[in-house]
């Protein structure tokens, strides 16, 4: 875990402080989802372990990626058209506010996947 942190300090070094506040954001939505998630680096970006991989994001310069994202779920999918860019990936412009709460919910989704996979092994 302390090596994963020590990458997530050097990420978020020069990163525009607006962008690193909506990134941490994002951090914290995860920790008061999953307060037992773990946070790793992993695709050269941050994310979180719960089981697996529940989540990974990404600073851009118009946007941050969050992966990855439910597109088979009827309802969730719908929820997320807006935000799709390619498969299983949701993408925020810095212009937008962050939907938290769709955030909160593909977390939801991905954990329950997770534990699904889980049991059946």
């Amino acid at each position: 875990m302390e090596a994963g942190l020590s990458k997530w300090d050097e990420f978020w070094k020069g990163m525009d402080a607006v962008v690193a506040q909506r990134m941490d954001q994002i951090a914290d939505i995860v920790m008061s989802e999953f307060p037992d998630a773990v946070p790793i680096f992993k695709y050269n970006m941050p994310g979180f372990k719960r089981n697996g991989n529940l989540i990974h994001f990404n600073a851009y310069r118009h946007h941050i990626g969050i992966y990855p994202v439910p597109i088979d779920d009827e309802t969730l999918g719908a929820q997320l058209k807006p935000f799709l860019s390619g498969r299983g990936t949701m993408k925020i412009l810095h212009s937008m506010d962050l939907p938290e709460d769709l955030i909160r919910a593909v977390l939801r989704y991905n954990a329950a996947r997770l534990d699904q996979k889980r049991i059946e092994k």
